[in-house]
This record gives structure tokens, C-alpha cells and sequence, in this order.
């Protein structure tokens, strides 16, 4: 991404530089795998969501709104959406 801008960690929902936040990438399982079909998300660069949930927010990053709920079910929606992108891939089991 460009210089100067902004992106948000699809899982810790982190709004941080453009180069903290890079696009994660996987291979669908099964035929469309097969094919070269993928998923991707934009994830923290450091992979240091869970720790980013729980600090205080850094000089230029903010978080959405998730800040002002329980840890808990702050945790749980981010567990969620991790595991939304595993179903996407194939990975698991749509619950």
C-alpha cells in the first residue's frame, strides 16, 4: 500500500500504517484449491493481534470500538473472525 496511508488488522481491528498491516494469503482446501482459488485477509505484521487487544494504544494506532467491550468478548470476536477465515479456506467446519 501506498505511503501515508492507513489499514486496519482484519482481526485485532487495529488501525495502524499501511506497513504494519500486510495481505495474508491462503490456498482454498479441496478442488478449488486445486484450481488456485485463495482467500486472503489484512493481518498485523508482527502476528501480535492477541497482545494488541489487551495494550494500550499506541502513538498513531487506534482500535475500533471492540476497545469498550469486555476483554472476554472482545477475545471471542476476534477468535470469530479468525476462525470465519479458516472456514473460508477450508479449513474448518462452518459452525
Amino acid at each position: 500500500m501506498a505511503g501515508g496511508r492507513k489499514a486496519m488488522c482484519s482481526l485485532c481491528r487495529a488501525v495502524d500504517a499501511a506497513s504494519s498491516v500486510a495481505l495474508f494469503a491462503a490456498r482454498r482446501t479441496g478442488p478449488a484449491g486445486r484450481k488456485g482459488d485463495t482467500v486472503g485477509t489484512y493481518i498485523c505484521t508482527g502476528l501480535d493481534c492477541s497482545a494488541q487487544l489487551l495494550a494500550a494504544p499506541k502513538a498513531g494506532r487506534s482500535m475500533l470500538s471492540d476497545r469498550a467491550l469486555d476483554p472476554d468478548d472482545v477475545a471471542t470476536g476476534m477468535l470469530e473472525r479468525l476462525d470465519g477465515f479458516f472456514a473460508a479456506v477450508g479449513a474448518l467446519s462452518p459452525q
